[in-house]
């Protein structure tokens, strides 16, 4: 058997340059027959099992290291909110409703009262 190659087998191909064409504009007619999965009403299922973070934020409060370094069991924390004010909910960290915290079978659970308008969530950020 021998151990040379073919000149074909030998021959290294070098890339072709080619010149690039410039983007054409797509009109909106053509862009509506690449429409994305989700979008319009019935899209939105796709992303109905998408989790969300959701918080409620009962209140906050501004506290001095030596305040937090002296913390202890029995200890208490004067939050910004009087008792019995509405609480936040955010999700993702994006204030989306006001409600009221209430008790279902021994655990906290939240009544939403206002649900925050696209217009109020845009002036918040």
């Amino acid at each position: 058997m021998s151990s040379t190659r073919s000149n074909q087998e030998t021959r290294h191909s070098t890339p072709e340059t080619t010149k690039a064409t410039p983007a054409r504009r797509r009109s909106s007619a053509t862009l509506g027959a690449f429409r994305r999965p989700w979008s319009g009403p019935e899209g939105l299922r796709i992303l109905q099992e998408v989790e969300m973070e959701l918080t409620v934020e009962l209140g906050r409060a501004r506290v001095p290291l030596r305040d937090l370094l002296d913390l202890a069991p029995g200890s208490v924390i004067e939050l910004d909110r009087a008792a019995g004010a509405e609480v936040d909910v955010l999700v993702n960290g994006t204030l989306l409703a006001k409600g009221e915290v209430v008790v279902v079978d021994d655990e906290f659970g939240v009544r939403i009262t206002e649900v925050i308008g696209a217009d109020e969530i845009a002036e918040e950020a």
